[in-house]
């Protein structure tokens, strides 16, 4: 018995880790952007001790990061829609049905309504 006690606790322990490790600095960063678009967006104010540790950082337009490992997959169209999806205010977020009326999908669009219209001529 005491041997699946310990064997309990090292895997129990183990997997404690591997939870910590993998998700505690997603939950972090997660955290720290929900505290900022709070702060920003109803102009609170934090005691002024904060300000050394989270600092104060400027919108980056999305352009900034395109490379040249990337590049041949961004259009101004992905950048646009990735800026209207990624909008963390539900109210400025596109919704579904706004999405796929965006330009990006607009070569599919154009692609289903030839289809459709070859297989309404067969």
């Amino acid at each position: 018995m005491r041997s699946e006690w310990t064997l309990f606790h090292l895997i129990f322990g183990l997997l404690t880790i591997l939870f910590f490790l993998d998700f505690y600095p997603f939950y972090s960063l997660l955290l720290f952007v929900v505290s900022f678009f709070f702060l920003y967006r109803y102009d609170l104010e934090l005691d002024c001790h904060f300000d050394s540790l989270l600092g104060r950082h400027s919108r980056k337009p999305w352009s900034k990061y395109v490379n040249q490992d990337n590049a041949h997959l961004v259009t101004e169209e992905s950048l646009d829609f990735l800026d209207k999806l990624l909008q963390y205010d539900h109210q400025e977020r596109v919704t579904a049905k706004e999405a796929m009326t965006h330009d990006y999908f607009k070569p599919i669009r154009e692609d289903e309504a030839k289809r459709n219209a070859a297989a309404k001529k067969n």
